[in-house]
């Protein structure tokens, strides 16, 4: 929502996105792709980083002194008319 409101006041300032600034959103909202011009964004897999979260869980819960796992995952960058 931020990034929707950068582009906005970018806009009435008499810049042009993306080509006096680059935007980029965050998270993917499901407005992103709908705008006039589709904002870059960066996507984190909301769903699949809970359903690891829960797999953690239930791990600890089943059995505590099992070493706990990192897990590191890369976000998706969708570029699209903004940057």
């Amino acid at each position: 929502m931020l990034a929707m409101g950068a582009t906005v006041a970018l806009r009435e300032r008499g810049l042009s996105v993306p080509d006096d600034c680059a935007v980029m959103g965050f998270d993917n909202i499901y407005i992103a792709p709908l705008l006039v011009r589709p904002l870059s964004t960066i996507e984190r897999r909301i769903s699949e980083a809970g359903s690891l979260a829960i797999g953690a869980l239930i791990d600890f819960l089943n059995d505590p002194k099992q070493p706990r796992r990192m897990v590191l995952m890369e976000p998706t960058v969708i570029l699209r008319e903004t940057t």
